[in-house]
This record gives structure tokens, sequence and C-alpha cells, in this order.
């Protein structure tokens, strides 16, 4: 899946996500999309923590950068 930064979107800043679980960190950051696998990243730099939110719900992360959690959701295709 493809995350995209949500955190100035309305109805995401009026959703009070609590960070969970840790789910990983970035393991490569890349500017190609090829061969773009899990844990890879466009925008942060290896070993930016991945965290699940309260919501349980794996189309939202939390993504926590110089002490900042940053809210992503998904983009579904189709």
């Amino acid at each position: 899946m493809i995350y995209s930064n949500a955190s100035n979107l309305e109805w995401v800043e009026k959703s009070n996500y609590i960070k969970g679980k840790k789910i990983g960190k970035i393991i490569k950051t890349t500017t190609s999309s090829r061969n773009f696998k899990d844990f890879y990243a466009t925008k942060f730099a290896v070993g930016t923590e991945i965290f699940s939110t309260n919501d349980k719900n794996t189309y939202t992360l939390i993504v926590e950068v110089n002490g900042k959690q940053i809210i992503y959701i998904a983009l579904i295709e189709g």
C-alpha cells in the first residue's frame, strides 16, 4: 500500500488517533517507484519508526519524526 500524509485533513485532525504498537521502521529511502517494497519510503530517513493507531485499521498509521506524530492514510486504488 502507498500512504499519504493526512495530518492536514480536517476529519483526521478531529479523529483523536493514538499511537499503538510499533509495526516497523523504514529500511530504505528511495526516489524510484521500481521495486518499491514494504518499509521503503520516499520522504523518511532510514530508521524512522512506524506505528499502528488506536482504531486498529491498517489504512491509518502514525509515523514519528523528531518527536512529532504524523498521521498517514492508505491511498486506495480502484
